[in-house]
């Protein structure tokens, strides 16, 4: 049962003198965070998106989730970043229609005039760039870097292209494409000790589905660490945990005073490294 679940998982960080607990997408999160904080044992969970939105809460407890408007951010970044005036919006054959034109209107928000191109295959992308018609930037969330690498040979198109949510590392591009990749599930290759803790987590744990709970776990181990260095006694780490500031897997953020992860830039590849886009809040 998720109570006898929770109270031997309570027991065993006891048991093993554990400064924290860190949990990945813990259906029984409530009911280990309740065992836990008898102990005042801070519980760190890493929570999926649309989780995040009733959060368990207490003095020890937190949640790591990037909850930001990513659809605002991508706004801001084309408009303030890149100052773009036109982009080509690339979406997905089969996409809800209500969602992509959502997204557009995000886009118009900042100045921006899109144009949304239903996309059934790279085949389709190299007839549209070879009509000869030129954009201030392409934003995409489909195809990796093989496909828009195999378009951009047959094409050549120069318009800077901003990528998200796309699944392989933004390393395999061609040499000459000007990428702007956020929101890649090897974000964490920013810091290369970092890859290298997923993917040993990936070998002994098997867990391959969801390397971004794993990075985002590591991020919580490094906010531990941090303010076990600012605090002499572990009954006081909680307050510790909420005064560091981390740059993470997909951003920069600290927790609120409910322990929610706030978010304050969010991470992108550009020329072969890792920067931050400060948004604004």
């Amino acid at each position: 049962s998720s109570q006898a679940y929770a109270a031997d998982a309570a027991d065993f960080f006891r048991e093993q003198g554990c400064a924290a607990a860190i949990s990945i997408f813990d259906s029984h999160k409530e009911e280990l965070a309740e065992g836990l904080s008898a102990s005042g044992i801070p519980l760190l969970n890493v929570d999926l998106l649309w989780a995040s939105s009733d959060p368990i809460t207490g003095e020890t407890v937190f949640t790591i989730a990037d909850s930001s408007d990513f659809r605002e951010i991508t706004g801001q970044f084309l408009a303030e970043e890149l100052g773009a005036g036109s982009v080509l919006y690339v979406a997905e054959e089969g996409l809800s229609e209500e969602y992509v034109q959502e997204e557009a209107a995000v886009l118009e928000q900042w100045g921006l005039a899109a144009e949304i191109f239903w996309c059934d295959g790279p085949d389709a992308l190299v007839s549209k760039f070879s009509e000869g018609e030129t954009w201030d930037v392409i934003c995409s969330g489909i195809f990796g870097a093989a496909e828009w690498t195999e378009i951009w040979e047959q094409t050549a198109f120069s318009s800077p292209l901003v990528l998200s949510n796309v699944s392989d590392a933004p390393q395999n591009l061609a040499s000459g494409m000007d990428v702007y990749y956020f929101n890649t599930y090897e974000n964490c290759l920013k810091r290369e000790e970092l890859y290298l803790i997923l993917e040993r987590a990936r070998e002994e744990h098997e867990f391959r589905s969801w390397s971004s709970g794993i990075a985002q776990a590591i991020d919580a181990s490094q906010v531990v660490t941090e303010a076990l260095s600012q605090c002499g006694d572990t009954a006081a780490l909680a307050d510790a945990i909420r005064t560091v500031s981390l740059d993470g897997y997909s951003g920069t953020f600290r927790f609120d005073e409910e322990g929610r992860s706030e978010y304050t830039s969010k991470s992108y590849w550009h020329n072969g490294e890792w920067a931050n886009y400060y948004f604004i809040q």
